[in-house]
C-alpha cells in the first residue's frame, strides 16, 4: 500500500517513511521490501518508540537498498529493544568519510543474511548482537561495536565475511 518504487528510479524515502511511522505504532511490528532496487535520499530512521521492530527483504539478490554514499543508509535510535534485520543488501554508490551503512544501537540486534558494502563504517553496532550470514565489504572499518548511547556491545557473529575493508573489526 506505501508504493515504493522497486525499480530504484524514484526514490523510496517517502514511501518507507510512511511504513516505518505506521509500522512502529504496534511494538512487534516491521517493514517488508520486496524484490527490488530501492533508492534513498536520507537516512532510514527506526525510532525506539517501535519497540521490537523488524526490517525483512526478500534475500540478498533480489533485495537492495542503496543510497549516494553521502549519509548514513539506516539509523536505529538508543531506546528500541529488538531490532531485526534479515534477507537484504545496503549498498553505498561511493565510500565517503563518517558515513555508515547500518547502524544497531536497540538492547538486542538480531542480523541474519544481510551484506553491507561500500560505506566508511558498514556496521556500527551497540548493544547485544547475534549476526549470521553478515557480509561486510569494501568499506573503512568493516565492523564497529563499542558504547554507543549508554549501550555496549555484547554478542555472537557467525558464518560472516568481513573481507576488503580497511579495518575489519
Amino acid at each position: 500500500p506505501y508504493n515504493a518504487d522497486p525499480t530504484g528510479v524514484i526514490p523510496a524515502d517517502t514511501a518507507v517513511a510512511s511504513a516505518i511511522s505506521d509500522a512502529s505504532a504496534t511494538p512487534g511490528n516491521g517493514i517488508y521490501f520486496p524484490v527490488g532496487h530501492y533508492t534513498f535520499l536520507s537516512s532510514i530512521s527506526i525510532p525506539g518508540s517501535a519497540g521490537d521492530f523488524t526490517v525483512l527483504g526478500s534475500g540478498l539478490s533480489y533485495t537492495h537498498l542503496q543510497c549516494d554514499g553521502t549519509f548514513d543508509l539506516m539509523d536505529c535510535d538508543y531506546s528500541g529493544q529488538t531490532f531485526t534485520i534479515k534477507n537484504i543488501a545496503l549498498e553505498s554508490a561511493g565510500i565517503n568519510s563518517g558515513i555508515t551503512g547500518l547502524s544497531c544501537r536497540f538492547l538486542n540486534n538480531v542480523i541474519d543474511n544481510v551484506y553491507i558494502d561500500q560505506f566508511e563504517t558498514n556496521l556500527r553496532c551497540a548493544g547485544n548482537i547475534l549476526a549470521n550470514h553478515l557480509s561486510l565489504n569494501d568499506g573503512t572499518n568493516g565492523l564497529y561495536a563499542g558504547k554507543d548511547g549508554g549501550n555496549s556491545c555484547n554478542g555472537v557473529i557467525t558464518n560472516c565475511n568481513i573481507g576488503n575493508n580497511t579495518i575489519g573489526v
